[in-house]
């Protein structure tokens, strides 16, 4: 929750800044409320929840968000909004709700080349600060737990309960039949990708990446905030659920190829190493195969309770991508 107010007197220097309040939610209470809507999409799902729900990556999520904010790291001072103070479950930070293109899902504003150019820039600078390090930035003890191979194969049961469920919904018919046989088959072979991604280099993403959490400032710089989901991943899963929210019906495999060689060129230059082309691809289609089978299934069991008016397009999108991997 965010309360906006523009009367904060900075350092008591007697001028104004706008301002909002944002009131954070405690980790053990998102994932209750995570449980009562599982439970509410069928015992399967709700029990399967239930088994796995110490896993979830919501754990110290009130934590994250502000140690990421105290961070004295230039790529994130310079793409996440201003910490103004904090105390126990409160952030005051800088106002961004007059920046462009808040919230432009929901108010139906298509993004621009120039929007994914500049969001594919910053992101590539956030990366690059934490690209090939083995272990995220800061006190380990905020983070969430680490997703290996290993773990995310533990937690079959609840991917298969989740994208069962989501295949019973219009989510189905939205990825067709061949788009609902892909992803049967990726859970059936979720054994050997999801331990192929151990080995690629990870860094801190942001693991939310899509426009209900992103704006630019006046001047064109990306600013992403709402960092609860922040964990060590693939960097390429933060782009992968960027193009799924962004990318039009029109776009071809050589618009993907291209997005795809900017954020590795541009990595690349900022985290000083050479990053092969054909393996970034390879870590884009396993960043692909993530976001289906343990995030966009959990947009259809809110879509249940709550409609989610984005989800169709995003889903057809994903279809679109996945295809366009084999034409690259």
């Amino acid at each position: 929750m965010c309360i906006r107010d523009s009367t904060y007197t900075a350092g008591g220097q007697g001028h104004t800044l706008d301002v909002v309040l944002k009131a954070q939610v405690q980790d053990i209470h998102a994932i209750e409320v995570a449980q009562e809507v599982a439970s509410l999409c069928g015992d399967a799902l709700g029990a399967a929840w239930r088994e796995h729900r110490s896993h979830h990556e919501m754990w110290r999520s009130h934590m994250r968000e502000a140690a990421l904010y105290a961070m004295e790291d230039p790529a994130l001072r310079a793409h996440t909004p201003e910490l103004y103070g904090a105390r126990p479950g409160l952030l005051l930070l800088e106002d961004v709700t007059g920046f462009p293109m808040l919230n432009s899902l929901d108010a139906h504003r298509p993004w621009q080349p120039s929007h994914l150019e500049a969001a594919i820039g910053g992101l590539a600078r956030i990366h690059a600060s934490s690209y090939g390090h083995a272990r995220p930035p800061g006190d380990e003890s905020w983070w969430a737990p680490p997703r290996t191979g290993d773990a995310l194969v533990a937690q079959r049961p609840l991917l298969d309960a989740l994208v069962g469920f989501a295949l019973t919904r219009p989510f189905g018919r939205w990825l067709g039949e061949p788009g609902q046989e892909r992803v049967l088959g990726l859970l059936e072979d979720l054994p050997r990708w999801a331990r192929a991604s151990d080995p690629h280099p990870h860094a801190m993403i942001h693991n939310d990446f899509n426009p209900r959490n992103l704006a630019f400032r006046p001047g064109g710089t990306l600013c992403a905030f709402d960092w609860e989901l922040a964990r060590r991943g693939l960097p390429q899963r933060d782009l992968a659920e960027l193009l799924c929210f962004t990318l039009g019906d029109d776009a071809t495999p050589q618009e993907l190829d291209g997005w795809m060689e900017l954020h590795r060129s541009q990595l690349s230059e900022r985290a000083g190493q050479e990053i092969d082309a054909a393996t970034w691809r390879d870590g884009f289609s396993l960043a692909l195969a993530d976001l289906m089978v343990t995030r966009l299934p959990m947009y259809a069991m809110l879509d249940y309770v709550h409609p989610q008016p984005f989800l169709e397009e995003v889903v057809r999108a994903w279809a679109r991508l996945d295809l366009s991997l084999i034409h690259i």
